[in-house]
């Protein structure tokens, strides 16, 4: 994992160019997300023009990724309270992101590098960014199965479009992630935030 260090204050898609990875085939639900997100210079490819859309995204890169599209300042020399997060390329992005009130870490006084992060934290995320706004709770098959501090977060991506569920209308909270599905919300955040 090789992030581009900058500050983008706001990123804006160049002009897709849907040739730089070849195994999106798969994931056409998310290659104009994903596209538009790598013009930004927010995610990046795992090499040999590959950008791996169904592998896992660890809390740490999401960090990284949430922050890009959020626009935050980078202070490369910030260090965070958590116990695992500190000294390695990923600390400024966490140290932005717990400024801004967006990220936690776990009880136990960790960041949880290295852990894939679930759909249902990229939920929660995501509607603090946005400040944690109302939204109608929406029944999915498997709400029984939402942590009860993502049920809000969980509606309202539901509400505006950033999260559907699967083909089944299943949300699968506790699933961890993939690069495709991670790109998918936070370009659907990023046009929400655009939209204002």
């Amino acid at each position: 994992y090789n992030p581009v260090i900058k500050d983008p204050a706001t990123p804006t898609p160049a002009p897709g160019n849907n040739s730089v990875f070849t195994d999106l085939g798969s994931v056409s639900w998310a290659e104009q997300s994903i596209m538009a997100l790598y013009n930004m210079g927010i995610v990046n490819g795992m090499g040999d023009g590959l950008f791996e859309p169904s592998a896992p995204v660890t809390r740490e890169q999401f960090a990284k990724m949430i922050v890009g599209v959020m626009g935050y300042q980078v202070d490369q020399n910030a260090t965070t309270e958590f116990s695992d997060a500190n000294g390695d390329w990923y600390t400024p992005y966490i140290a932005a992101a717990v400024e801004h009130g967006i990220i936690t870490g776990r009880d136990d006084g960790t960041f949880g590098v290295g852990q894939n992060i679930t759909r249902e934290d990229i939920a929660v995320i995501i509607f603090r960014t946005q400040g944690s706004p109302a939204a109608e709770m929406h029944e999915f098959p498997d709400s029984d199965q939402i942590s009860d501090y993502a049920e809000g977060a969980v509606s309202y991506l539901y509400s505006t479009g950033i999260a559907r569920g699967d083909d089944n209308g299943y949300f699968n909270p506790k699933n961890s992630a993939t690069r495709a599905e991670a790109s998918k919300m936070l370009f659907g955040l990023y046009g929400i935030i655009n939209s204002k």
